[in-house]
């Protein structure tokens, strides 16, 4: 059940339960090479947004390259899943 704060968190962050999909994640060691570089990503898809024209804003940029990590890191977990 969802306490009140909870609920607050959620609606500040515009997210329902039934948005959350929860993933097992791979050991932070092997996380630490995908998460050290990701200023350097956000700043390469600035670059390239700008580059094709086609400019976003840093939280687009961010908001990407977060979703790419989350992708990479999922799917290195998925041989340890039960």
């Amino acid at each position: 059940m969802l306490s009140r704060k909870n609920v607050s968190i959620l609606a500040v962050l515009k997210v329902t339960p039934e948005q959350i999909e929860l993933g097992i994640m791979p050991a932070i060691e092997e996380q630490q090479p995908y998460l050290s570089v990701f200023p350097r990503r956000v700043t390469e898809v600035l670059k390239d947004a700008a580059r094709y024209q086609q400019p976003i804003s840093i939280i687009e940029a961010e908001q990407m390259v977060w979703k790419q990590i989350e992708t990479v890191l999922l799917t290195i977990a998925l041989p340890y899943e039960v």
